[in-house]
């Protein structure tokens, strides 16, 4: 079996498409993979919040930096690319979760401008992913340190200091 592979596009629901008549992304993204779900469900449903944890500043909630920009860079154009039987990669991670209980999270890797990911289900297993752009100078790795940083300026702590 060879690499499956998921294309999804950021859009726009039309109004009513979600609870309480907001506005939100339209049609329905193509792979529906869990990744994008979560990032989906972070980005438009009322009351998603999730947490950024890193080495540098420990768990940081998503409250006090506008996560749209850092989840639309995430989503616009990217392929996921599922990689079968392949190792993570060494070094730093900066972890995404969702709040309400979700047992899933996700780790983007940073080592050398990486684009992969790793989605984890306790007591359940793991997948590896590569994230990729028809821009290859985008970088998932760099999306996520740079949210990961405006969170920890948004909390009076210093993102020089980070990853």
């Amino acid at each position: 079996m060879g690499p499956v592979d998921h294309a999804f596009t950021l859009h726009r629901f039309p109004a009513g498409a979600l609870p309480g008549g907001k506005p939100g992304p339209d049609p329905l993204f193509y792979s529906n993979s869990d990744l994008e779900r979560a990032l989906s469900r972070i980005r438009w449903q009322e009351g998603v919040r999730c947490t950024l944890s890193g080495a540098a500043f420990g768990a940081l909630e998503a409250n006090g930096a506008d996560s749209a920009p850092y989840i639309e860079r995430l989503m616009n154009g990217g392929a996921l690319t599922l990689l079968e039987d392949a190792r993570a990669p060494d070094g730093a991670y900066i972890t995404l979760i969702l709040s309400g209980g979700e047992d899933v999270h996700f780790d983007f890797f940073l080592a050398d401008g990486g684009n992969e990911v790793r989605e984890v289900r306790p007591g359940r297993g793991e997948q590896l992913y590569r994230l990729t752009y028809p821009d290859d100078t985008v970088k998932t790795s760099a999306i996520m340190r740079e949210w990961y940083s405006a969170l920890a300026a948004a909390q009076g702590m210093d993102p020089a200091g980070g990853e």
